[in-house]
C-alpha cells in the first residue's frame, strides 16, 4: 500500500458519526449524573450528622466537627479540597452523641 493509502485509512479510523458521538456523550452524562447524585446524598447526610454534633469517619480520613483531617493518600490533596471528601471516599463510620441521636436526625441519614 502506498503512503497516501495508509494516511487515508488512518484518517478513516478516527471518523465518527454524529449519532455515535451523541450516544457516548449521553452515556457519560448519565454515569456522571448518577455519581454526582450519590455524592450529594452522602454530603447532605454528613452535613446533618455534623450539624447535631456527631462524628463521621471516612475510609481514609476523619471529620471532627467542621474540620476534616485527611490521612496521607495517593489522591492529590488540592483536588480533595476543591471537590470535597465525598467524591473520593465512602463514609466508614458514624457516631452520634447525646441529644443529637434522635429520630429526626436518623431519618435524614437513612440508607436507601
Amino acid at each position: 500500500m502506498t503512503k497516501a493509502g495508509w494516511k487515508w485509512k488512518l484518517r478513516r479510523l478516527f471518523q465518527f458519526s454524529l449519532l455515535s458521538v451523541l450516544v457516548c456523550l449521553t452515556a457519560a452524562g448519565l454515569v456522571l449524573g448518577i455519581v454526582a447524585w450519590r455524592v450529594d446524598r452522602q454530603r447532605n447526610a454528613v452535613a446533618a450528622i455534623l450539624k447535631v454534633g456527631g462524628r463521621v469517619s471516612y475510609e481514609d480520613s476523619t471529620a471532627l466537627g467542621t474540620s476534616i483531617h485527611w490521612d496521607k493518600s495517593v489522591t492529590t490533596t488540592w483536588l480533595r479540597r476543591q471537590l470535597g471528601e465525598d467524591w473520593f471516599s465512602s463514609v466508614h463510620g458514624v457516631t452520634l452523641y447525646g441529644s443529637g441521636c434522635n429520630d429526626s436526625t436518623l431519618q435524614q441519614v437513612k440508607v436507601r
